[in-house]
């Protein structure tokens, strides 16, 4: 299910892949533009392991009276530079120390 705002959600009930997203557990996630909130209403998981736009992280998750809590994982992406740009900036960071 895609909402509005281009927020996705599903639920797994074995590992799998949706477009960009991956996980290695089953689980109910809320996968956004760099984030991605999940949860194992099982409680039988110790982490997830995700993956969004080829970023992996490994998200751990609640135990004891939390278990089955969702918890959200942040995912950073760079912007590729081409060789000749980041040859200039190491020249600046080069000059500037």
């Amino acid at each position: 299910m895609e909402f509005a705002d281009g927020v996705r959600a599903a639920i797994f009930y074995e590992p799998g892949r949706l477009d960009d997203f991956e996980t290695d557990t089953p689980g109910a996630f809320l996968i956004g533009k760099g984030t991605v909130h999940a949860a194992d209403p099982t409680g039988r998981h110790s982490s997830f392991t995700l993956k969004l736009n080829g970023v992996s992280r490994k998200v751990p998750l609640p135990a004891g009276e939390f278990a089955g809590q969702n918890v959200m994982a942040r995912f950073s992406f760079s912007i590729p530079v081409s060789g000749r740009k980041m040859r200039r900036a190491r020249q600046t960071e080069a000059t500037d120390t």
